[in-house]
């Protein structure tokens, strides 16, 4: 399986290192980030966890050409917020469990290729 390098956004606490730690049991890179963070270049794709926060300041990712995965507990308030975004967008409106994540981040992989990313290889 090819790695890919995640950019988790997300709240400090359990629940973002628990999704961090489960994408690297999938065998990809993580970086972690605040949700205050100006998004990071790295990476080659973004990962926002919305389902405890309110992320209508982070409108700076609608311009960002990486694709994305959004958590979600509020599904509309998420795509209100980056539904426009230009890499694509990906959103689970329940828990990211590891079947769960490896969907999206193959979907992501694809997205990445489609838009010309060479750095978001192929997935099995």
């Amino acid at each position: 399986m090819s790695t890919l390098e995640v950019l988790l956004l997300g709240p400090d606490g359990v629940a973002r290192s628990e999704l961090a730690q489960t994408i690297r049991g999938l065998g990809h890179v993580v970086t972690e980030a605040g949700p205050l963070s100006a998004p990071s270049e790295k990476g080659d794709v973004v990962m926002v966890d919305l389902r405890d926060e309110d992320w209508s300041s982070m409108r700076e990712l609608s311009d960002d050409r990486r694709p994305a995965v959004l958590l979600a507990g509020e599904p509309r308030r998420a795509v209100a917020t980056l539904g426009g975004r230009r890499g694509g967008l990906m959103l689970m409106s329940r828990e990211a469990d590891e079947r769960a994540l490896r969907v999206a981040l193959n979907v992501c992989s694809g997205l990445g290729r489609l838009a010309g990313r060479d750095s978001a290889p192929a997935l099995p």
